[in-house]
């Protein structure tokens, strides 16, 4: 257990050196990291939980009840860099039930390590570590003690590890429910895997309840799968041209990149421990049927929940492997080590830095420690605990906000139009905001769907005469509010 306590240990120390110099330098966003920071720092506060970052009550978007522990430690120190520690850490230490389990199926502690680091250098893991904080990440490491528990027969850490699981995630009941049916398949603890069936149709109810009621009656990430109702229907119902249609793009180039960069890692070892591997399927069927395109690209956290039971059925492909060809084992560690560095480790340590000009920039303006302001989605850092923050153009325009199958869409970048001329004069009018921040890079656009959106919305704002450029850089563009006379007219511009 000490090697993998130093595995543990040095992992952490770089990936927290890699994810503070990514925040450090620009490479994070509003969406999704400073919704998190917004959401802990209200519940830290007792502020309510109205996120001006979304449009919508914090317990509204999804089901994480786990992220209400993490307000005392914004009490003691409230920096969005605590919650990428924290992240680091906790997935991070998902590297000891890994080893324990692999220690435990291949009977060897020189294959437990190199399982091990297999994990540590999962494409979907580390990049779930990568993009921002999440609370649905979290639930890879109770899912890995629940897997070392199946293993190690201990019905209490079994248990006790699904229940921490399903406060992660509104999907966790979903796992849950095949994580049993997987217990009752192996002929292990089948009292507890009978619970846990009775635990996932708790979770999955609650919540329901509990979206429903703050997100007043709906979620919009029901809206992600909608479109499957009209396939299934011609797929049923339609001529065979439909069917045969249907069934290509199921299997379109898309799919088998996804499930490629999915097992490539481990070597397709997931297959030979189908039984293991199969807690797995919701999630990958959820990301590979949903409508957004992230959902389907490893660079997101989506495939964070696939790991624990690709790690634990690999070990059980590695067994069985080994047993027969035990240099072809070896092998199939070794082109996972390469896949992973090639594919993730090593691109994602050279993009850590960030642009240099654009960093040089940002430091050079102002952090908002009070008041709204609105900012670009890769500007999270110009704001302390102390401003409402809006996604830019937020409030002038709404964009990504709110509860509706519309803002989801938006959030996904697609379908927003910008408003006319005199909507947004309007909207300027009423001044919502002190000031507002957007990037002017041509990369950084998001919630727009093209650069020329955000420069016209931009341009409306500045013609409307209520807010002022106060500095300009090649990347940058910071507007403040005009100053207002006692009579409540607009001063003059400078």
């Amino acid at each position: 257990m000490k090697f993998a306590s130093a595995l543990f240990l040095g992992f952490s120390l770089v990936m927290a050196w890699l994810v503070i110099s990514r925040y450090n330098t620009g490479v994070c966003h509003i969406y999704d990291l400073g919704i998190h920071v917004e959401m802990i720092q209200r519940f830290a506060d007792g502020q309510g939980s109205f996120l001006c970052t979304r449009g919508l009550l914090a317990q509204a978007d999804h089901f994480s009840p786990i992220l209400f522990l993490f307000s005392p430690l914004f009490m003691l120190a409230p920096d969005a860099r605590l919650l990428l520690l924290v992240q680091v850490i906790w997935l991070g230490s998902g590297v000891l039930p890994v080893y324990r389990l692999a220690e435990k199926v291949l009977a060897s502690q020189s294959w437990a390590l190199g399982v091990a680091f297999l994990y540590l250098a999962n494409p979907a893991m580390v990049h779930a570590l990568l993009y921002d904080f999440h609370g649905s990440s979290l639930i890879v490491t109770p899912l890995l003690w629940a897997c070392w528990a199946v293993e190690a027969e201990d019905e209490k850490l079994y248990l006790a590890s699904l229940v921490t699981a399903s406060l992660c995630s509104e999907f966790a009941g979903v796992l849950i429910f095949a994580f049993g049916v997987t217990a009752l398949l192996r002929k292990k603890i089948r009292r507890s895997a009978l619970l846990s069936l009775l635990l996932a149709a708790l979770a999955m109810g609650l919540a329901q309840l509990w979206m429903a009621h703050y997100g007043q009656g709906q979620s919009p990430y029901q809206s992600l799968y909608g479109h499957h109702k009209k396939e299934l229907a011609s797929f049923l119902y339609g001529d065979w041209n439909v069917r045969r249609n249907i069934l290509q793009a199921m299997l379109s180039g898309t799919v088998k990149t996804y499930l490629l960069q999915l097992l490539l890692p481990l070597c397709f070892l997931p297959l030979l421990g189908p039984v293991e591997f199969l807690p797995a399927l919701p999630t990958i069927a959820g990301n590979l049927l949903s409508w957004r395109p992230s959902q389907q690209q490893l660079g997101y956290h989506y495939g964070a929940a696939i790991v624990p039971f690709a790690v634990w059925s690999a070990c059980w492909g590695l067994r069985r492997l080994r047993t027969g060809i035990g240099s072809l084992a070896l092998l199939a560690l070794l082109i996972g080590y390469l896949y992973s560095l090639i594919y993730c480790v090593v691109p994602e340590s050279v993009r850590s830095s960030g642009d240099e000009l654009f960093v040089s920039q940002l430091r050079s303006l102002p952090r908002f420690t009070s008041g709204n302001v609105s900012l670009s989605n890769s500007l999270p850092t110009l704001s302390t605990e102390g401003a409402n923050v809006y996604l830019f153009p937020n409030p002038f325009q709404p964009a990504a906000w709110g509860n509706t199958r519309q803002a989801l869409a938006e959030q996904a970048g697609h379908a927003l139009e910008p408003a006319t001329p005199g909507a947004l004069y309007r909207a300027s009018q009423g001044r919502p905001v002190q000031a507002f921040v957007v990037d002017l890079r041509a990369s950084e656009y998001f919630p727009f769907a093209t650069i020329q959106d955000r420069q016209y919305v931009l341009g409306q704002i500045a013609l409307s005469g209520f807010y002022q450029e106060i500095c300009r850089t090649s990347v940058l563009s910071a507007w403040q509010v005009t100053a207002v006379n006692s009579n409540g007219k607009q001063g003059q511009r400078r």
